[in-house]
């Protein structure tokens, strides 16, 4: 899968995409309805808009098969859903990213019986345990009046919550992909399948893409060809 693909899924999601990208391939190559080609393709890149923000919100965890969130929660429009994944790429990028916490913590209870049956080992623990924060994680050890805390809940100074990101930052680098560009031409295909479902001549679809003369469904195909590779950067021969 190329990694220009906006995108950002989980094993299970990558299963239903491919799935979805070979029925369109499929249907591009060998349909010649031009309703069933319009929404087949627009059904793909809906489903991956879909899964990056389901994904962004951390809520693809709980995705089973009778209880698909992606439709369920995100909402019904195909354009509201693109401006909540901007808000969210938007909001995430303002906020602090949380520094690694690289503490090495021990169970109290074994601590406490490490000390009281190997008081030397005990030592040697602790002391190792400062050697290789001091060789590796310095910010790690305590100093005189301060104790380490890599992502404080409130500021010291003011008391005001800290807020700090919940996205990853590949799910950043996959919302950027959906950029002006790939919005404007997304859009356009959403128009276009509002048409394929509502109108009832398919004469609106090809006057939509301003497509006239012979072989208007040769010029529709290469339309969604082009559109697919500008999107999903796939190509189909």
């Amino acid at each position: 899968m190329s990694e220009k693909i906006p995108l950002y899924t989980t094993i299970e999601g990558l299963d239903i995409f491919e799935k979805l990208l070979k029925d369109t391939m499929e249907s591009i190559t060998t349909l010649e309805n031009p309703r069933l080609i319009i929404i087949q393709t627009w059904i793909t890149i809906d489903f991956c808009m879909r899964e990056t923000l389901i994904n962004g919100l951390n809520l693809g965890k709980f995705i089973t098969k009778d209880f698909d969130l992606r439709y369920i929660l995100l909402p019904q429009r195909f354009n509201s859903c693109i401006e909540l994944l901007k808000k969210l790429e938007k909001s995430q990028r303002r906020l602090n990213k949380r520094i690694p916490d690289h503490r090495i913590s021990h169970s109290p209870s074994f601590l406490n019986y490490l000390k009281e049956n190997n008081v030397e080992y005990f030592k040697t623990l602790l002391q190792l345990e400062q050697d290789y924060y001091r060789g590796h994680h310095p910010e790690c050890l305590k100093q005189k009046g301060r104790l380490y805390c890599p992502n404080p809940r409130t500021d010291i100074n003011t008391g005001a919550e800290i807020k700090y990101r919940e996205t990853e930052d590949e799910w950043i680098k996959v919302a950027a992909r959906i950029d002006d560009d790939w919005i404007k031409k997304a859009k356009k295909l959403n128009k276009l399948r509002n048409n394929a479902a509502h109108v009832y001549s398919e004469d609106f679809i090809y006057e939509e893409l301003g497509i006239k003369g012979r072989n208007k469904i040769s010029q529709l195909k290469s339309f969604c060809k082009t559109l697919l590779k500008d999107l999903l950067d796939v190509t189909i021969e």
